[in-house]
Formats: structure tokens, C-alpha cells, sequence
């Protein structure tokens, strides 16, 4: 195995019996990744929409993927057509800018997420 071979890892792996962790190296400065968030207009890009994500607050989270390509011809995802328009209201249980964001998830029915900004490594 070739040293580079070696330093990737699964981007999903359990590490508890409830638990998993899911890595993504993302080549942006930290403030940017931290706006894209906790801002509701940029989430909608990557993730869902909604509200502005805040201290110790609620927000909520829209299911549109729609928002997720700028091109016109995509088809919305099946697996995921049921759920648009749907609307979680979360709460902010973490706010530590720009390194940590936890938040509960469809309503607390599913536990916690985290996002834990680490800083990669450089070689």
C-alpha cells in the first residue's frame, strides 16, 4: 500500500453503536464553510434552506433541493421528492464560531449533529 493509499480513510465510519462520523475535506477558508452553516441562504446550496442558525437558538431547515443546482434541467431526487417543502424547526444546542456547530436534527427525532471544524493536516 502506497503512503497516500494509506492516509485515506472511509469518509463514514461508526464510532459508536449510535453514532457515525462522516469526514469531508473542503478546500475553503473556515469562515466561509462556518457562513455556509449557520446562513440559511447559503445552506439551501449544499444542504437545505431555511432560517439563519443562531445562539441558543431554533431554526429551521427546508427541504428544497431545487436550490441545490443552478441548472434548470436537474431532476429533484426521488428518494427525496416526498420530503419537499417539509420544514424541521432545530435547535442550536452548540455555537462556537468558527470551529463548532451542533444542532438537533428533524426535530430532535434523530439525535444531534455535529460539525466539527479540525484543521487538516498539510504535507
Amino acid at each position: 500500500m502506497t503512503e497516500a493509499a494509506a492516509q485515506i480513510r472511509p469518509p463514514v465510519t461508526r464510532v459508536a453503536p449510535d453514532a457515525i462520523r462522516l469526514e469531508r475535506l473542503l478546500d475553503a477558508p473556515v469562515e466561509t464553510v462556518w457562513r455556509y452553516l449557520t446562513e440559511g441562504d447559503l445552506r439551501q446550496r449544499w444542504f437545505m434552506g431555511g432560517t439563519d442558525a443562531t445562539p441558543g437558538g431554533e431554526f429551521d431547515l427546508l427541504v428544497d433541493h431545487d436550490k441545490l443546482s443552478d441548472e434548470k434541467d436537474v431532476p429533484y431526487p426521488e428518494s427525496y421528492a416526498s420530503f419537499k417543502g417539509n420544514v424541521w424547526t432545530e435547535k442550536v444546542v452548540r455555537f462556537e464560531p468558527p470551529r463548532l456547530l451542533q444542532t438537533t436534527f428533524q426535530g430532535g427525532k434523530n439525535g444531534t449533529v455535529t460539525y466539527d471544524r479540525q484543521q487538516a493536516l498539510k504535507q
